[in-house]
């Protein structure tokens, strides 16, 4: 893969990026163009456009969720859960009031799975229908994104602006879609709406906390791929956004509710020990949870008998997916090591390659 990007010297409220990448197993070439303009920092407000034509795992690479390129590379190499995308999207944000920022998002995506390794995935057109199994689809979706966050500070850099914190107080996002059937190509017609709140504090001398609560629902029928997998993650590296010991497309839903909170203790515990204390070290705790289920109208649309068709697990007897996390950050002054313990669902029967313990690396710089 190559690409380039443009600097300030050649537009102070404009970027333009764009890369080219050929896949040796595949034998296609793969590209992206995105063009960003600022139209206002006082009053912060932006838009942009891209195309993307690349492979992609859902509830990865799929979302805005900015994790790192690292990241991203490692947990797509050797995993078998990848599709073709072809994406064009429009969209726009703005600071409405202080504090307050709406996004909206114009989008078309092609999905097209073909099997891959062990993985196969398939869809009935229809809800009923039991002949016909398709594995492309369409969406044709419009999304609206407010933020609340009335004390929060920001950074401005090129063409980004970047969040300073929020100064303790909580900050809540709204979160709707609206996808059309008939329209640009469109094959589905649903709704999803979501909220989250999220939260950075201070117990003084007892360390930071940090925690985000996600509910999400889906109105309507669509492909499980389509609506919410929970995001698993099979590198090497941990991510505060997903699961760490959650395999990719384990889990699929069409409405969610989740919770997770990290404890920062800072030097509480590790400046008493000697050793600790002069390199600098620091530990913390975490917990994450989520638990979701899966209407019978889309259950109905995945061919659960065939057995060239790999579909997902889902949430039983309301029983949550849970993992708990301690470790020591600030080794070598950016290196993070996580010790992880997967609580739920350990049956290798329904739940192949789970595993109750793990050991991540990751790259954090704290101050």
């Amino acid at each position: 893969r190559i690409g380039f990007r443009t600097s300030p010297a050649f537009h102070k409220d404009f970027q333009f990026r764009t890369y080219g990448a050929y896949g040796f197993q595949d034998q296609q070439f793969k590209y992206g163009a995105f063009a960003d303009y600022v139209f206002s920092r006082k009053k912060w407000t932006k838009a942009g456009l891209f195309i993307k034509n690349d492979v992609e795992l859902i509830g990865l690479t799929d979302e805005d969720i900015g994790t790192s390129a690292i990241y991203d590379a490692f947990a797509l190499l050797g995993t078998d859960q990848i599709n073709r995308s072809f994406t064009k999207k429009i969209w726009a944000e703005r600071e409405l009031i202080k504090g307050y920022t709406q996004r909206i998002n114009l989008s078309h995506k092609t999905y097209e799975f073909e099997p891959v390794g062990d993985f196969s995935f398939g869809y009935y057109g229809t809800p009923g229908d039991t002949t016909t199994i398709r594995s492309n689809f369409d969406i044709t979706s419009i999304n609206l994104r407010g933020r609340l966050s009335h004390k929060e500070q920001f950074i401005y850099r090129r063409t980004n602006r970047y969040s300073l914190g929020n100064l303790k107080a909580p900050a809540l996002s709204i979160d709707y879609t609206r996808s059309f059937d008939n329209l640009l190509g469109g094959d589905f017609t649903f709704d999803k709406i979501g909220l989250e709140l999220w939260q950075f504090n201070s117990l003084a001398n007892l360390g930071t906390f940090e925690y985000t609560l996600q509910a999400y629902k889906t109105f309507g029928v669509a492909p499980y791929p389509a609506l919410f997998i929970m995001r698993g993650n099979q590198s090497f590296f941990s991510n505060d956004q997903s699961y760490n010991l959650m395999n990719f497309f384990e889990f699929a839903a069409d409405q969610y509710v989740s919770a997770n909170y990290e404890h920062q203790f800072n030097g509480l515990i590790m400046n008493r020990i000697p050793l600790a204390k002069k390199l600098k070290w620091r530990s913390f705790i975490n917990a994450k949870s989520v638990y979701g289920t899966m209407s019978e109208r889309n259950k109905s649309l995945m061919p659960r008998n065939n057995p060239n068709v790999i579909n997902p697990s889902f949430f039983e007897n309301g029983k949550p997916y849970v993992e708990l996390g301690y470790g020591v950050e600030n080794i070598f002054r950016f290196l993070r090591v996580d010790f992880i313990h997967r609580l739920t669902y350990l049956d290798n029967e329904e739940h192949p390659n789970a595993q109750p313990f793990g050991v991540k690396l990751n790259a954090v710089l704290r101050f």
